[in-house]
This record gives structure tokens, C-alpha cells and sequence, in this order.
């Protein structure tokens, strides 16, 4: 059987009752007539909304996400965790990662040049080219 909390209209007494459906006085929303010991008599109730005492987890029957199939939140934000996904929830946060992304991209292509043209240095090392375009190469 369900269980309801009542508060009394009049003293605000607060009581649980039993019952096999949801209360009502004769089509009264929220509302029932029952016996008040601090009145000492029939009076209205209204039906207080039940306190819970925990958040359900919308994803404990399972949840197929972009990173499979979850059955927890705590679950799906490990995975995240672990493969570096980073949600982002406001456009300040996207002009910080854009702004981030092409500093980096603009670092790395500062490095590729710098390893071309060391590379280029290292294989033209023993090369003499005059203005004509000719080129010795000692044997």
C-alpha cells in the first residue's frame, strides 16, 4: 500500500496514512477529510508532496551515448575522463578551446618548419652551388 503524508488544514499536523489508491474529497485536488487528534475531529487534509530521498539515475536501464552503451552516469563520465572529452557548455568555452587550438596548430607548424630546414641544412651540408647553378659534389 501507497503511503501518503497529510497535513492538517487547521494545526498543520502532519501524519502518514495507508491506502490502496490516491485520497480524494469528493473530486478535491490534494485534499482529504480524516480524523485529527490535535483537533479532535473530522477536518481537511491536504496531501504534501513526497520528499525523496535520492535522484534516480535516468540512465539505470541503460543508454546507447556516443561512447556505447552506458547504464550510469558516473560510468559514461569515466569513460569521458579517460578518453580526454570535454563537454563544453557555453560559447565562452568554445572561443577559449578554438582560441587554445590555433595557438597550438600555429606552435606546430613553427616546429615542422624548424625540422625542415634543419633537415634541408643536413642533407645540402657538402653541396657548393656557385651563382651559375652549378653544383659540386665531392666524391
Amino acid at each position: 500500500m501507497p503511503l501518503y503524508d497529510i497535513q492538517c488544514v487547521k494545526c498543520e499536523n502532519k501524519k502518514e496514512i495507508y491506502c490502496s489508491k490516491y485520497p480524494d474529497d469528493n473530486g478535491i485536488e490534494n485534499h482529504i477529510t480524516v480524523y485529527c487528534e490535535e483537533c479532535d475531529k473530522l477536518t481537511g487534509h491536504e496531501i504534501l508532496p513526497s520528499l525523496c530521498s535520492m535522484h534516480p539515475d535516468n540512465m539505470w536501464s541503460g543508454v546507447m551515448t556516443d561512447q556505447g552503451y552506458v547504464t550510469s552516469k558516473s560510468t559514461l563520465k569515466a569513460i569521458e575522463k579517460e578518453k580526454g572529452i570535454e563537454k563544453i557548455t557555453s560559447k565562452s568555452e568554445l572561443d577559449n578551446l578554438k582560441k587554445k587550438a590555433a595557438t597550438i596548430q600555429a606552435d606546430q607548424q613553427i616546429q615542422r618548419d624548424e625540422k625542415r630546414k634543419e633537415y634541408v641544412a643536413e642533407k645540402l651540408k657538402g653541396i657548393d652551388i656557385d651563382n651559375t647553378g652549378v653544383y659540386d659534389t665531392p666524391l
